[in-house]
């Protein structure tokens, strides 16, 4: 869907009036009853308008001193004292003056605003795709020469497996897809793609010490002997994410979810998906010789 330039100010203004409302919600009541007496809150008025206050007094200084002032509040976090703010922002009394007299420091800080809007979606959506694909076609040439095409047309399958279902779960639980949830995803890739690596040099291994075996024999067995460092590997990072689920808090709340389904699934799908998937690649393309011959 294309929109006009028109149209999209119209949004963005849209969510800054969103945004607005949300800051005034947020306040005290005595920084609400400042607001009515015309006083601008320092804490949360942008360097434009500053500026425009300290512009009376310093014409050629306020943009200046508002950017200062700002970089001031932004190290901060917040202004709590005017003293405070002439000590660390470098600025003289009568500007401390001007500022004691048209502005008040409000309770809260708003360091930054940000506007997602639907083309910025798409725009993530695109870019964390891309980013998947590249590494599926990475890894599938990757070990398309370290092993052989076959290896890598099966673990791209059993990668791009988990990479669904874990989409799928993430998607029934309602959870937004942002920036952790994408390093996640290409972390489930490459954490998957290790398991199913281990087994495959088993199996490389084994088609030279077993030749006379069957290769859905030697598959079976690599698996068996590959079982429980997968097992072990695949427990211990599954208790550490759940602990980052359970007690990191909400920024990195999603990335350990993601991580959860993407562990238990890279390991179910490495030893139940990988091989069967080389098995039948091989009895459909070389039904007469081995994959190691």
């Amino acid at each position: 869907l294309l929109t006009t330039g028109k149209s999209q100010e119209e949004e963005i203004e849209a969510h800054e009036i969103i945004g607005n409302k949300v800051i005034e919600a947020l306040r005290l009541q005595e920084d609400k009853a400042a607001l009515e007496k015309g006083l601008k809150d320092l804490n949360t008025i942008g360097e434009r308008e500053l500026a425009l206050i300290l512009e009376a007094v310093f014409p050629e200084e306020a943009s200046a001193i508002a950017q200062n002032i700002l970089s001031s509040r932004i190290s901060e976090g917040i202004i709590q004292d005017y003293a405070q703010l002439q000590q660390e922002a470098g600025i003289g009394q009568e500007i401390i003056s001007t500022l004691e007299s048209q502005t008040f420091l409000g309770s809260l800080a708003v360091l930054s605003k940000e506007t997602v809007g639907p083309q910025v979606g798409h725009d993530l959506r695109k870019k964390a795709t891309q980013a998947v694909i590249w590494a599926l076609i990475g890894m599938l040439i990757y070990i398309g020469i370290r092993f052989k095409f076959a290896y890598g047309v099966a673990a791209i399958l059993t990668l791009a497996h988990d990479v669904l279902i874990t989409l799928s779960i993430f998607s029934l639980t309602n959870r937004e897809i942002n920036l952790p949830v994408i390093a996640a995803m290409l972390t489930i890739v490459g954490y998957s793609l290790n398991d199913t690596i281990v087994i495959f040099v088993r199996v490389r291994d084994n088609l030279r010490i077993l030749r006379k075996h069957e290769f859905e024999r030697i598959l079976d067995t690599s698996i068996n002997q590959t079982l429980g460092r997968t097992v072990i590997t695949s427990a211990t990072t599954f208790l550490t994410v759940l602990a980052l689920f359970l007690f990191g808090g909400e920024v990195i709340n999603d990335f350990a979810f993601t991580m959860i389904i993407g562990v238990v699934t890279g390991t179910y799908s490495s030893i139940y998906q990988s091989c069967p998937l080389l098995y039948y690649w091989n009895k459909t393309f070389k039904p007469k010789k081995g994959m190691g011959k």
